[in-house]
């Protein structure tokens, strides 16, 4: 018999979606799948729903906990898996029939440890590929956290892989965040990958369902954690090698988090405060004179704020000075 893959279905208050998604699991082409459902304290009629969609097909599990949020729910799976193999879906998206034979596929030809490919993002109005140019990429670690960092085909999330479940021994997701918790728990993944493999086909359906996070105490929670979560994934990644990304990644989200302050008037709140010190703290001297120019600016003239935005973006995104 092949090896057992075990897919982690999050679910709260999901009953308008997870009959589809639970579907896309069961119509695998890859024959030995287990689905683990772990209803995070519905309201609605998810907890019956599973219950019933699980009494029609042996493959799946389900598992109820109180309200603890999807990190709870993800590490409960986790903890729940049997398999060989570890994947993960959530509960308003759907696979591709073919998605994790493919997975697998590459796992198996490559001695990779994670697998993964591309998906697509489906909005109201619109479906938008990422990128499904046929591209295959194998990276080592130090490549492939390089490329998780730049958020260059390394997607942040956990929904398009398959993780050799040996790999994620002592690794789960952040239960103390609400935000990048699937990127804290891939740079953890990633870390211990010795090879990963990336196919660009597109086999994951993502449905974006846009949030209203607007009130003050929701940003300041928002900033607070992709603080969290950033500062962290700079205390693991010490790796002389991807020094110079993992400062231009921290570098990138407190000046991120600084942008949103000054849209909603935090700028000089006592956390604003602590962003900046902790800018004058990251090493720029390997990077280029432009952005140890622009942290200068930041830093010195913070009048000129909007206008460093702007530039910064621009390097940002066409900087490739992280080798």
């Amino acid at each position: 018999m092949s090896e057992l893959i075990s897919v982690i279905l999050p679910a709260y208050n999901a009953e308008r979606f997870i009959e589809e998604s639970v579907g896309s699991i069961l119509k695998q082409t890859y024959p030995n799948i287990e689905l683990i459902i772990v209803n995070d304290g519905s309201t609605d009629g998810t907890a019956k729903l599973s219950e019933e969609l699980a009494a029609k097909d042996s493959r799946i599990k389900v598992i109820h906990q109180e309200n603890q949020g999807v990190s709870t729910a993800r590490n409960n799976g986790l903890i729940a898996a049997k398999g060989d193999y570890i994947g993960f879906i959530d509960a308003d998206d759907q696979a591709a029939e073919d998605l994790y034979e493919l997975l697998y596929k590459n796992i198996k030809k490559y001695d990779a440890d994670i697998s993964h490919c591309g998906f697509e993002l489906v909005k109201p109005h619109e479906t938008v590929k990422f990128h499904d140019s046929g591209d295959l990429l194998i990276h080592n670690k130090v490549e492939a956290l390089k490329a998780l960092l730049t958020g260059k085909k390394v997607e942040p999330g956990v929904w398009n892989k398959l993780y050799r479940k040996v790999i994620l021994t002592n690794v789960f997701f952040p239960a103390d965040v609400k935000v990048n918790e699937d990127l804290l728990f891939n740079i953890l993944a990633f870390k211990k990958a010795n090879k990963s493999v990336f196919e660009d086909v597109v086999k994951y359906r993502y449905r974006f369902v846009s949030g209203s996070a607007s009130r003050n105490s929701e940003v300041l929670k928002h900033a607070c954690d992709v603080y969290i979560v950033a500062k962290r994934i700079k205390t693991e990644l010490t790796d002389p090698e991807i020094r110079n990304a993992t400062e231009f990644f921290y570098a990138g989200k407190i000046l991120n988090i600084l942008k949103i302050f000054k849209s909603e008037n935090y700028f000089k709140s006592e956390f604003a405060g602590e962003l900046r010190r902790e800018i004058r703290m990251i090493d720029f001297s390997k990077m280029s004179l432009r952005i140890r120019t622009l942290k200068s600016l930041l830093l010195d003239y913070p009048l000129l704020y909007d206008g460093f935005m702007f530039i910064y973006n621009l390097v940002y995104s066409k900087n490739q000075k992280w080798k």
